[in-house]
């Protein structure tokens, strides 16, 4: 596994189990208040219940004075006496002394004497005195809720409306109690104790389902990446051309792959012009190159002579010149490929720069028997010099090797609103007029009965190329067993 699978595992995993926990927490809460407030409801509903069966009562030995004093202390409330404040004082007495509070129709226990009351309560008054009461809950957990009565009602129904006015009147405090009612919680504690072991029991099992999940996901996720990594292996610098492709399209890669196949394309495009460059350079330096050895060659025979020293280091300085001009002419051209460079244009003369460029071969044609026919009349242009030197010695070195022994090459210049266009013709020999087009493409040779080449078929594709850095139209044919390369100028400018 990758360190970007484990992370991803890793994160997943983490993710899955903190979404558990974060649900388990909020079920563990919402049961756990759901049974605390289904026990407290029961406990608060029997505070209730027994709250509504209290009554206060007077003992029974005095309960019918009671009444009876009652009555007449009603009967004089608007009258005043020392009689009258006599039966007040000994009703208030009565009241202090005998009234009190008991639980009617609401047993304590349940009713069977084997079964365990539900609930567990304790009634007081506010003076202490203890209504009811039973055992205390001896579990560890106990849940508890209280009621307050501020006051008690009168237990004879039909003297409370009286008792109420008489205690108003006499200023007879009310009779108040707190009704406590407690239950055993441990079945819900127990209850909510397995509900969260069984949270953590399944969440751990989830940890364990996440990560495997996330191990698996991760793998199929990052499958089409490892595909992609296979095909980036493989790659080289004879395959580039082919690029990288998915098996299967996955949206997320597409642009990371549309990108990569870009930037292979054109890694493989700079190694063709890279090539295209050594090619070039080996073919344009090879004529100069062989020039040399042959100068130097003949230095050698002759040292004393300081006449012909002179003048071969003279040739040699111009031949190295020539070679430093095509370097920099092909450099330019292959930046110009790559739009890092654009040439440069100026006015040129191209029946002069033809002329000049016939001298350097003129000693090869004349071995061959071979003339050129130039154009009489100047035609300027505006165009790179360089580049226009390089395409022409090319051409005239093409019309030379291939042109047959004392053949004429003719030159001539055609100047229209358009343009101007130079055209180079010689004698084809066996060459078809099929072959023409053909004759651009790098190395190709034709039949080796046809050609007795030693260029390998580079020149005219090193022309096109220059052409098209330079921005001219370039073009052969076989005509009337002749064969042409034309040269057009697109752009025009005055004779100086």
């Amino acid at each position: 596994m990758t360190s970007l699978q484990r992370r991803l595992a890793v994160w997943l995993a983490v993710g899955l189990t903190l979404l558990f926990l974060a649900g388990g927490i909020a079920l563990e809460r919402l049961t756990r208040d759901a049974v605390w407030g289904a026990l407290d409801a029961s406990l608060d509903a029997e505070a209730r219940r027994l709250g509504a069966a209290l009554r206060t009562e007077i003992d029974a030995e005095h309960r019918s004075g009671f009444v009876l004093l009652g009555a007449e202390v009603l009967r004089e409330l608007d009258a005043s006496g020392p009689q009258v404040e006599e039966r007040r004082r000994r009703l208030r007495e009565l009241a202090e002394r005998h009234l009190r509070v008991r639980l009617a129709d609401a047993p304590v226990a349940s009713p069977t004497e084997t079964a365990e009351p539900l609930h567990r309560i304790d009634i007081r008054t506010d003076d202490g005195q203890v209504v009811a009461r039973s055992p205390r809950p001896d579990g560890r957990h106990i849940r508890k809720r209280s009621l307050r009565i501020d006051s008690v009602p009168f237990e004879n129904e039909a003297w409370q409306r009286s008792w109420t006015e008489l205690r108003a009147r006499l200023d007879i405090p009310a009779i108040a109690a707190t009704v406590r009612v407690a239950s055993d919680a441990e079945e819900q504690h127990a209850l909510l104790a397995g509900l969260r072991t069984a949270l953590l029991l399944c969440g751990a099992l989830l940890v364990a389902a996440a990560a495997a999940l996330a191990v698996f996901v991760t793998r199929r996720g990052l499958a089409p990446l490892r595909a992609l990594r296979r095909q980036v292996e493989r790659l080289s610098a004879s395959t580039l051309e082919r690029g990288v492709e998915l098996e299967r399209p996955v949206a997320e890669l597409a642009p990371i792959v549309q990108a990569l196949d870009g930037a292979l394309r054109d890694l493989d495009r700079a190694f063709a012009r890279e090539k295209r460059m050594t090619e070039d350079l080996a073919h344009e330096l090879r004529t100069p190159v062989a020039e040399l050895k042959s100068i130097t060659d003949v230095a050698q025979q002759w040292p004393d002579d300081e006449e012909l020293q002179a003048r071969c280091v003279t040739q040699c300085h111009g031949i190295a010149e020539r070679m430093t001009r095509l370097v920099a002419v092909l450099l330019r051209v292959a930046r110009a490929r790559s739009a890092e460079q654009a040439v440069r244009t100026e006015s040129l003369d191209v029946r002069e720069r033809l002329v000049a460029a016939w001298s350097m071969l003129e000693s090869t044609a004349a071995a061959r028997e071979q003339r050129l026919d130039a154009p009489e009349d100047a035609a300027v242009v505006l165009t790179d010099p360089d580049v226009l030197d390089a395409i022409l010695a090319n051409l005239l070195q093409n019309a030379i090797e291939h042109a047959p022994t004392g053949s004429r090459i003719a030159a001539r210049l055609e100047t229209d609103a358009g343009g101007t266009t130079l055209a180079l013709t010689n004698p084809a020999g066996d060459l078809a007029p099929d072959d023409a087009e053909r004759a651009m493409e790098p190395f190709w040779r034709g039949d080796e009965a046809r050609t007795s080449s030693r260029q390998g078929g580079l020149g005219l594709s090193l022309v096109a190329e220059l052409a098209r850095a330079a921005a001219l139209e370039f073009g052969v044919g076989v005509e009337e067993g002749r064969f042409t390369a034309r040269l057009r100028f697109a752009s025009q400018a005055a004779p100086q």
